[in-house]
């Protein structure tokens, strides 16, 4: 993954509708759908003859045949073989991987398809050449970090070991006297070092413990600070919990993170390849230099190197400078005291050796396709990537399994003659874990295509990284379907998958609560779709409960040599009960996109969300706007007005949606509704994209520009007041085109759901 934080709404409301829309919601128990006994054969007959009206009979027929087609033996067979050995992008096994899938796809009968780019990777050296970091004492090196992290279970042959690296780090031999701790190397941590306590970090090595935010921006933060080199390391407080960091208690005998565990790590800000930005990488592309993309800080232009955080210990302990005054700014490290830094004491040196290769290598993305019979030019896109640091065990193949598994059920129901109404898709994206390379790269390939083809997008990136809840991310406009079907599937243990996540996530106070649904943030496929060309997108896990379980990363072997199928089987999901839930989840949604007759999307639950993240915004943007004028501050009572007009459209096209059936609508009353639909997220976008990221063009949700994990409401607007100068004149014009593009974008889709479609 290269995992994803997601920023979780605080409030979600929805509106009744009306209608039961693709002939799902409230039609059928979680436990079995409609004896086919009671069906007749007008009704099946009917299904055919007429594709402008929904048939919720034939749509539980066919919804039960998915259901029962899902197996968690099956899924675990996957996983197993999948995560066998490591599978890197650019290597063997990754593009063995890809003719495994291609053949599978083949064989439940699907039209299978694959694109090859050459793309920019990034390599650690060699055996002789491993990336390490030392403490030098005089003319002696008195400590030097593991090579390979420490075999604690059989794994990899050793030529197939993926020794701790962070791609795309730039090589180079970095040694010296000046170091500092920067807790998690966050724009606010670099502030308060360097201004509250005024420390000048220019040519020292900066520590960075993990977690918090996307480690590219870490290093970038860094580089933009002067630092020569970074270490990286994963804090035992964000990575063991409720267990002593010890090799008895860790892995292999817990799932948390043990003493030798190392994260790897992307480190490129770059979205897609680092050299042909907006282009496919393919050979008629103009590329860059690797030294341009350094110099333009897409990818680092300094050495880093992550480590344990059992071999950090020492290089704490020759910090010196004054003890950390925040307690946010103190780790888990066993009797060490967390320092700020300056020079080092007793005359010793840090160390960062870095044997890093830039490679251009081919990748290749697979997809199976099941060709829709009514609309075969509008593609409902289920994703999950193939490449892993390591074996992957959790992060992809957990969620490898869980789009195969679905694969497998949809090969089931094509053999009663079933088609869906639009194209279905199944995609398996490579080097996604160095940047989201192969999405984007084919995006910006078929740009056209699913500009004017793409419904939906569902992301499966790692399926279960714990057992508690539920998590999804979503557009606004898919919340009721995902609700809905959360009520129809049940969790392990015998709740419904939306009564769980209501338990963890949802206000208890409140009888009319419902579960958390978090905004799109990067960090994984569906940036390209959703934040690149407004394809309405979703992405969906099981995780731990995150209120009682506070790791700072995604889970505690996360892109570790350890991340295997044991660590899977043993501590996570031992009958893959739950690999089986969230297959089931996906797999309805899927079907409900593909085959309803209208497109079940809610645009009044649209309107809701950008009312919350307005009331958001204008409390934290209104007093540094009337720093400036009065005037630059009405601003926002202009998109406040915009987004009113917005929801007031959006109730209109949901009326006109709930009564469309009471006529005899036409195939084409029904396109052009759904057309409306298709286009209303594409209206959110701006094409030349906001503040400072061209090929960022999302302008309600977007990755927030100091950690592309998360996500944003109104970025643009947010980060062009960023440590802003009252002075600055040009700083201020930014604002002013930023709040412009926010309420151009409302009114642009206030026109895309007009139910008066004259000009």
């Amino acid at each position: 993954m290269g995992a994803k934080v997601v920023i979780i709404s605080t409030a979600v409301a929805t509106f009744c509708v009306g209608l039961l829309v693709g002939g799902l919601i409230g039609h059928f128990a979680s436990k079995a759908a409609a004896d086919s006994s009671n069906i007749s054969s007008d009704d099946s007959a009917n299904h055919e003859a007429n594709n402008n009206k929904p048939n919720p009979v034939q749509d539980r027929i066919n919804s039960q045949i998915l259901f029962d087609a899902i197996s968690a033996a099956s899924i675990r067979k996957v996983i197993k073989l999948y995560s066998s050995q490591p599978h890197l992008a650019g290597s063997e096994r990754n593009n063995e991987l890809a003719d495994i899938i291609e053949t599978t796809w083949k064989e439940f009968g699907f039209e299978t398809k694959r694109d090859i780019f050459n793309v920019l990777l990034s390599y650690p050296g060699g055996p002789t050449r491993r990336n390490q970091a030392f403490i030098w004492s005089g003319n002696s090196v008195e400590v030097q970090t593991q090579k390979e992290e420490t075999e604690l279970v059989p794994n990899a042959d050793a030529d197939k070991i993926v020794p701790p690296f962070n791609a795309y780090a730039k090589a180079g031999d970095v040694k010296r006297n000046k170091a500092f701790y920067v807790n998690y190397c966050r724009a606010e941590d670099f502030v308060y070092i360097t201004g509250d306590h005024g420390l000048n970090l220019t040519d020292s090595i900066v520590i960075c413990r993990y977690g918090k935010i996307f480690r590219g921006n870490k290093v970038r933060l860094a580089q933009d600070y002067g630092a020569a080199a970074v270490i990286l390391y994963n804090d035992p407080q964000d990575s063991v919990i409720g267990v002593n960091a010890t090799y008895n208690e860790t892995f292999p005998n817990s799932w948390y993170l043990p003493p030798s565990g190392v994260e790897r790590g992307s480190t490129s800000i770059s979205k897609g390849d680092p050299l042909t930005p907006g282009f496919p990488a393919k050979e008629y592309a103009i590329r860059m230099t690797v030294e341009q993309a350094r110099k333009e800080k897409m990818i680092p232009g300094i050495p880093t190197q992550p480590v344990s955080y059992e071999e950090i210990k020492p290089f704490f302990e020759a910090l010196s400078g004054e003890e950390v005054d925040l307690d946010t700014w103190k780790g888990g490290l066993d009797k060490i005291t967390y320092r700020f830094g300056g020079v080092l004491q007793a005359g010793k040196e840090f160390q960062i050796k870095n044997y890093n290769t830039d490679e251009r290598r081919n990748i290749t993305n697979v997809f199976g396709i099941i060709r829709g019979k009514v609309d075969p030019d509008r593609y409902i896109l289920f994703g999950n990537h193939r490449d892993a640091w390591m074996n992957g065990a959790v992060d992809p193949t957990s969620g490898t399994g869980v789009m195969m598994e679905s694969a497998k059920a949809f090969s089931a129901l094509l053999k009663t003659g079933w088609r869906p109404r639009r194209t279905l898709i199944f995609c398996s994206w490579d080097a996604e874990e160095y940047g989201i390379i192969g999405s984007i790269e084919w995006l910006d390939e078929v740009r056209v295509l699913i500009a004017d083809r793409a419904l939906t997008y569902l992301n499966c990136d790692a399926g279960v990284m714990g057992t508690e809840t539920l998590v999804a991310s979503a557009s606004p406009l898919l919340w009721k379907l995902i609700y809905d079907t959360s009520k129809l599937v049940n969790a392990p243990g015998g709740k419904s998958l939306y009564q769980q996540w209501l338990d963890v996530t949802g206000n208890k106070t409140d009888p009319e609560s419902k579960p958390l649904i978090g905004d799109l943030g990067s960090g994984s496929d569906h940036t390209g779709f959703f934040h690149m060309h407004g394809v309405t997108s979703m992405e969906s896990y099981y995780l731990y409960d995150k209120s009682k379980t506070k790791l700072a990363t995604w889970y505690p072997l996360y892109h570790t040599s350890y991340e295997t199928f044991q660590a899977v089987e043993d501590f996570l999901d031992p009958d893959f009960l739950y690999h089986k839930s969230i297959a089931t989840f996906f797999t309805e949604i899927t079907r409900n996109l593909s085959d309803s007759v209208i497109v079940p999307f809610v645009v009044t639950d649209y309107a809701v969300r950008l009312r919350h993240v307005y009331e958001e915004l204008n409390s934290a943007v209104r007093p540094k706007l009337l720093l400036k004028n009065q005037s630059l501050a009405e601003s926002l009572d202009y998109l406040s007005h915009s987004i009113d007009k917005f929801a007031a459209e959006a109730i209109k096209f949901d009326e006109k949606v709930a009564s469309i059936f009471d006529r005899d609508p036409s195939w084409l009353d029904i396109r052009t509704v759904n057309d409306q639909l298709l286009n209303l997220e594409r209206a959110f976008l701006y094409p030349l994209g906001i503040l400072d990221r061209k090929y960022i063009k999302h302008v309600v949700f977007a990755p927030a520009a100091n950690n592309l994990y998360g996500s944003s409401a109104f970025p643009g607007i947010h980060d062009s007041l960023y440590e802003i100068d009252t002075s600055d004149e040009p700083a201020w014009d930014k604002v002013k085109d930023e709040l412009t593009k926010a309420v151009y974008s409302v009114e642009s889709a206030t026109k895309a759901i007009t139910v008066d479609i004259i000009v």
